[in-house]
């Protein structure tokens, strides 16, 4: 576990673990020296207690209440002694010596039989003036050696009420984990031993420290209940997931960039051997409960050892492109391919390939979800002449399709919450409303009669009030102008037309208004078989030297990209704010 992590409760810890406990209230004293004391013996370990400040009875009235403390008393596994006894047995505090007692202690330990040593000292008999303070910090500092190895626990128990916060700084610093209350963090202001120059912090350094170990505590209890809803949503997610490390592929990929490659998919066409070795490249992490029922996996390492053998040779080619499509640097690919079982039997599939937000640089984290398409294409086989059941086929698909990008929509969203950086949680919000806006066009088509169209000015009206929404943007303070003629456009150019107005519209909300108040147009009209569509607004404008061709945003590359999939052009007019004009062919 990182430095700084809610390490959690004492059932947690191990072997080797020096441990410092700073409590100001008894009942924070008790619950955790009861349940550190208990679990040791639950687990059949020696349980050594150094009293000083607390008596005998005290102590085992905190146990009575769970343990029966007289048979392990008798029994000798549970031993108290006094710390005038073992850490000033001359009366004096010498380190070298507590320790060479410790590893006597300790020896004996593991002759009796038992597992491990678990021991706990109150350490206020310091305050009694025997010895000085930095031979105290020395011992502590020594421990942290001589536990290495060991099948040794050692909690060192400081009340806060009693001594110098200046001297509890230097204790914290020597103990790699620290007990507050009942809870224990991994100390990230621990420094080794080696490492140690001295303490240069004021008093109240202490304090602010304590709260903020306790504060990263709740950060990743928080943390570990979103991972957790995270999860479950991936392994129960009704469709197959995988999750995937790319990286040594994209790293391949970007020294053929270096050597010279532009064309990929020439180069990959030609060179069918590069492809082999990138695709041994490609490393599954994990795969939910649909992905081994889906091929007839029993568990991960027969599908992973399957893998090499589920894509048929025909899948070799949407393999390629999606090899170009990381070339390019694009963070998403879909495709339709043919796996085959475990059992031999083919599945027809959509591929859906993405990067995770904040790991899209190097493609070391990537979603793929698959859809069996198997039944559908069985069904459109079979029903190619029959037009009504074809259209009950497409009803189907496009359900489907809107709900699984509802489920992708909803990963991105929890996704987020693992994030601290909000320039990735805005990427992720942008991605997310991608998403949205071509699941918005198979909500269109399934809620229509017509299964083929899109209705342009139903579809741009929910899309433009989702994006609002998204961006929390006042439709009071931002009025939006739609003029857009009686058009329709096929799932073809619908879903690019989509993504353009939503870049575009995104962009504007984002960036164009600095006091969040003005005027946005969108206009979409059809002429001598062209569709003409303007998206323009009164804002601040672009700079003077700025190129959509050579622009390295990503947005603007997507809608010149998308642009150019429609075969259209793209033009900006600065004049009075920004405006992108924009025409392609339409195909009615």
């Amino acid at each position: 576990m990182e430095s700084g992590d809610l390490l959690g409760e004492v059932t947690d810890l191990k072997p080797g673990n020096h441990i410092c406990c700073f409590y100001k209230k008894e009942k924070d004293h008790k619950k955790l020296i009861t349940s550190y004391i208990i679990h040791g013996l639950e687990k059949g370990e020696k349980v050594l207690y150094i009293l000083d400040k607390h008596d005998l009875e005290t102590i085992t009235r905190y146990l009575k209440e769970t343990v029966n403390v007289k048979d392990y008393i008798q029994t000798g596994q549970l031993v108290f002694l006094y710390s005038k006894d073992v850490y000033t047995p001359k009366g004096f505090f010498k380190p070298e010596l507590m320790l060479r007692n410790l590893q006597k202690i300790y020896d004996e330990t593991l002759k009796q039989g038992y597992s491990a040593l678990r021991g706990t000292g109150e350490m206020s008999w310091i305050l009694n003036g025997i010895d000085s303070f930095e031979k105290l910090l020395e011992y502590e500092n020594k421990l942290n050696d001589f536990l290495k190895g060991k099948k040794f626990y050692a909690l060192c128990q400081y009340n806060i009420n009693d001594f110098n916060k200046n001297f509890l700084l230097d204790i914290l610093l020597f103990h790699p984990l620290i007990a507050i209350g009942p809870k224990i963090y991994n100390n990230f202001y621990y420094i080794p031993t080696e490492e140690y120059k001295g303490n240069i912090f004021p008093d109240s350094t202490f304090d602010s420290w304590i709260e903020n170990l306790k504060s990263r505590g709740r950060y990743e209890e928080q943390l570990k209940i979103s991972r957790k809803r995270y999860k479950n949503l991936f392994e129960n997610s009704p469709i197959s997931l995988w999750e995937g490390d790319f990286s040594q592929g994209k790293q391949l990929i970007d020294d053929l960039k270096v050597r010279g490659v532009k064309n990929f998919q020439e180069y990959f066409d030609q060179h069918p051997e590069t492809v082999q070795k990138l695709a041994k490249t490609v490393k599954i992490v994990d795969v939910n409960k649909k992905t081994l029922e889906l091929y007839d996996a029993d568990n991960i390492a027969e599908f992973k050892n399957y893998l090499p053998h589920l894509f048929t040779p025909k899948s070799i080619e949407i393999f390629k492109k999606e090899l170009v499509s990381i070339a390019n640097n694009k963070k998403s690919f879909y495709g339709e391919a043919v796996t085959k079982t475990l059992k031999g039997d083919k599945k027809f599939v959509m591929l859906n390939f993405f990067a995770s937000p904040g790991y899209d640089h190097d493609y070391s984290k990537v979603i793929i979800s698959i859809i069996d398409l198997t039944h559908h294409k069985k069904i459109e086989d079979e029903l190619k002449d029959a037009n009504h059941k074809n259209e009950m086929l497409l009803k189907e698909i496009h359900h489907r399709v809107k709900n699984n990008m509802q489920i992708i929509s909803s990963i991105l969203n929890l996704q987020s919450l693992f994030l601290e950086d909000k320039n990735l949680q805005e990427a992720l919000n942008d991605c997310k409303n991608r998403v949205k806006s071509m699941g918005f066009i198979h909500e269109k088509l399934y809620s229509s009669g017509d299964f083929s169209q899109i209705n342009m000015e139903d579809y741009v009206n929910t899309l433009s009030a989702e994006i609002f929404k998204s961006y929390r943007a006042s439709t009071h303070q931002l009025r939006l102008e739609m003029d857009i003629e009686n058009i329709k456009l096929d799932i073809n150019q619908a879903i690019p037309t989509g993504l353009i107005i939503n870049e575009l519209l995104t962009n504007s909300i984002k960036y164009a208004f600095p006091h969040k108040k003005g005027h946005i147009k969108i206009k979409i009209k059809a002429v001598n078989g062209s569709i003409l569509m303007w998206i323009k607004d009164d804002g601040i404008g672009f700079p003077t030297d700025f190129d959509i061709v050579k622009t390295e945003t990503l947005g603007l590359q997507l809608v010149s990209s998308l642009v150019s999939q429609l075969e259209g052009t793209i033009s900006l007019d600065r004049s009075k704010g920004t405006e992108f004009f924009i025409k392609f062919p339409y195909r009615a």
